[in-house]
């Protein structure tokens, strides 16, 4: 008889279910502790919401731990945070969150108690062309203002859009002709043939406004010319504009990678994006080799190859930008593509007649930029560095070394 009852407590013991933790009470205890826990540091630190740190007894310093005049006039905390001000817009916030976790809790315990019911329970007979399917659970819904406290919304921070005339500034037909100008300093980025009998040098700065209407409006001549006319791009970064140096750099590094005219465009069409964030940006959005990029701007023979560029402009008189040096004749300055055009034909027919009687390239463009030349100088600044590549130093440095 006595083993009979033992054996009966056994089972109880054993047929007995676990006890239920109670998750919703243990979620709302902590998140009540976290409540108080914040409320009291926002209330202590509320007495430095100034950037002054006022003295909230009237006293000496403020700051945290500092004694509170509770008594003083509210007029007094104008223009500061009031601290109850404070743990009361914090409280607000933590009871939106304690409510969302109250009701994933509630949920949690409905789940739990159904899981309990069932168990032991045989499961449903499923035939085998039919294979089980989980059922489909749906998201309780939240509250907007629960939304609003309990997830943190990105900030989006929109890319400045080109300007409103910005185009695609060199055609497919010109980047088929895109190459290199190659003298004894180095090469320099070029659309048309070498043997080209019109030489036009488009001295260039990348932050230069005019510069930006003179690449708007002038590369329609790139594709009315053709194969007769070799257009040199040339550097000259002004002084006066902060980041012409670094644009021209980078454009030259992008030069080394075959793009220079791709990276020509979103310089001019980005015009007041010109950070070396951007200009990295840029490299990515062509498919450069960042490291080969990021090595070639910091390279000290690219840097010398600009500034000679710079310096040859200067001394042929150009310097203001943008300037067309064509066959060793100089217009600086930006009117329209229809000058410029009605230029480059003249000095068509001019050569024409030269390589008609037997000159060579070469020999024709001397002649020709002698002719063009306002003074003899300027046509040995054009021979010496335009066509055969000799570096060139500004005449500011020539002083100083003398």
């Amino acid at each position: 008889m006595t083993q009979a009852k033992t054996d009966d407590k056994n089972d109880a013991k054993q047929e007995a279910p676990p006890a239920k933790t109670d998750i919703g009470t243990l979620v709302i205890v902590a998140a009540l502790a976290l409540i108080i826990g914040i409320g009291t540091g926002a209330f202590l630190a509320g007495e430095t919401d100034s950037p002054t740190g006022p003295d909230m007894a009237g006293g000496g310093g403020g700051g945290p731990g500092a004694p509170m005049n509770m008594n003083m006039d509210p007029g007094a905390l104008q223009g500061n945070i009031s601290p109850m001000a404070a743990v009361d817009h914090l409280l607000q916030e933590r009871f939106l969150e304690v409510a969302a976790i109250e009701r994933l809790a509630i949920r949690a315990e409905m789940r739990l108690d159904g899981a309990t019911s069932k168990a032991g329970a045989p499961a449903a007979a499923v035939p085998a062309s039919k294979p089980a399917v989980a059922p489909t659970r749906q998201r309780p819904p939240v509250l907007p203002e629960v939304a609003d406290a309990a997830v943190a919304k990105p900030t989006v921070v929109p890319t400045p859009a080109p300007a409103a005339d910005a185009v695609e500034l060199t055609s497919v037909v010109a980047l088929a002709r895109a190459g290199k100008y190659t003298t004894k300093l180095g090469p320099s980025p070029a659309i048309g043939p070498d043997s080209a009998p019109v030489k036009v040098f488009v001295i260039s700065d990348f932050q230069c406004p005019v510069c930006r209407r003179a690449a708007n409006g002038g590369h329609e001549l790139f594709d009315q010319f053709g194969k007769d006319v070799q257009w040199v791009f040339w550097q000259n970064p002004l002084d006066m504009h902060q980041k012409a140096m670094p644009t021209a750099k980078a454009s030259m590094a992008a030069f080394r990678q075959g793009k220079f005219w791709q990276y020509h465009d979103k310089l001019f069409q980005n015009q007041r994006a010109s950070d070396p964030a951007d200009l990295d940006r840029y490299a990515q959005e062509l498919g450069l080799d960042m490291v080969q990029f990021k090595k070639d701007v910091e390279d000290p023979a690219l840097e010398a190859k600009i500034r000679s560029d710079q310096a040859a402009a200067e001394n042929i008189g150009a310097r203001g930008t943008p300037a067309f040096l064509i066959n060793g004749r100089l217009q600086v300055g930006w009117g329209s593509a229809a000058g410029i055009g009605s230029m480059i034909t003249r000095e068509q027919a001019e050569m024409k007649v030269l390589l008609d009687s037997g000159s060579s390239l070469a020999d024709a463009l001397k002649k020709r930029a002698e002719a063009n030349a306002k003074q003899p100088e300027e046509a040995l600044v054009f021979t010496d560095h335009f066509l055969e590549g000799k570096p060139a130093v500004r005449k500011v440095e020539e002083k100083k070394a003398d």
